[in-house]
């Protein structure tokens, strides 16, 4: 009997040293584990970024506008000095035109987000194209990404692949450092006039090739 009683200790200590084991062992395989799902979630986030930045969120397209879209496009304002630019209060009868609507206008989405009015015309090997940011999205650095954007879309839906141009008040530098950063380069200064204003002034014509 006592040679049985002096084995509970020892049985005790190798339990207790398998017990420390299996801890031990669940623990590497947690932190393994761990480790491989954190490395797969950076690779995946990495691909989506390179994807992104190649092709763009998938998630943004350029759609026809609609009526309900017109509509909310013609309320839009904002802040000064940009303010000239507003659409509410001014009727503009080309926005309304519904035969340009998917020809020549166009609407940039975010699922159901209007992220801005966009347009363009073929003169002769050249497209020419404008485009109004929605006033929310304005100010706050997504101008280079939404003309990219812009451009993307309107050459994938015209297959327009020469030279893009764009006129832009000589004053309004936030555009052009946009536009600069999205890789358009001056032309030269024409005289025109914001829609509305009866005033002509400094307009630079922007090329993108």
């Amino acid at each position: 009997m006592k040679s049985y009683l002096s084995l509970i200790p020892i049985s005790a200590k190798v339990r207790k040293r398998q017990n420390r084991m299996m801890i031990l062992c669940i623990i590497i395989s947690v932190l393994l584990v761990t480790t491989i799902f954190s490395a797969a979630d950076m690779i995946i986030r990495g691909e989506t970024v390179t994807m992104q930045a190649k092709h763009g969120n998938w998630h943004i397209q350029v759609n026809n506008i609609s009526d309900e879209i017109a509509e909310e496009i013609s309320n839009w304002e904002y802040e000064s000095p940009y303010a000239v630019y507003n659409f509410k209060g001014h009727p503009d009868d080309w926005l309304m035109d519904e035969s340009t609507w998917g020809t020549e206008q166009f609407c940039l989405v975010d699922g159901e987000t209007i992220l801005g009015q966009v347009a363009c015309q073929l003169d002769g090997k050249d497209l020419w194209v404008g485009w109004s940011m929605a006033p929310n999205f304005c100010g706050k650095g997504n101008g280079s990404d939404f003309v990219n954007r812009c451009v993307r879309e309107l050459r994938e839906f015209t297959g327009h692949t020469g030279r893009i141009l764009l006129r832009v008040a000589a004053w309004n530098q936030r555009a052009i450092r946009a536009y600069q950063k999205a890789g358009f380069s001056y032309v030269e200064t024409i005289q025109d006039e914001i829609a509305y204003t009866n005033h002509m002034e400094d307009f630079w014509v922007m090329e993108l090739n």
